[in-house]
């Protein structure tokens, strides 16, 4: 049995975003994929790249945090940005559900004291 090249595999239209079911049918998992829980983010930005450092926090036997990032995910401006969008749409319909998640401001504040972060600008 021959196999088809990929010029003879139909591939979707890409005219606009895709659908859950459309989704479906073109997502593979890696035979390497691999999923891990995290309770810290560290975001970095360039002027090419965003940067996402993702691990885990928890106090050691003295009481002290202590953070182990596990990996890095670097993205592009526009797919940081198409991420925020997704995520901010996710958000609102876990709290449809859920109801509103609470503590954010908190948690923001603790971060941006950590990492000595500037006071936002307001700019997008």
């Amino acid at each position: 049995m021959s196999e088809k090249s990929s010029s003879e595999v139909q591939q979707p239209k890409l005219t606009g975003p895709l659908s859950p079911e459309e989704i479906a049918k073109v997502t593979v998992l890696a035979d390497d994929f691999w999923s891990t829980y995290s309770n810290h983010v560290r975001m970095a930005a360039s002027s090419t790249e965003f940067r996402m450092f993702v691990g885990e926090h928890y106090p050691d036997p003295k009481g002290d945090l202590r953070v182990v990032e596990k990996f890095s995910i670097a993205f592009s401006p526009i797919q940081a940005k198409a991420i925020l969008g997704i995520l901010s749409e996710t958000i609102q319909k876990y709290e449809h559900v859920f109801g509103k998640i609470s503590g954010v401001q908190e948690l923001v504040d603790k971060a941006k004291a950590a990492q000595a972060l500037p006071a936002e600008s307001g700019t997008n």
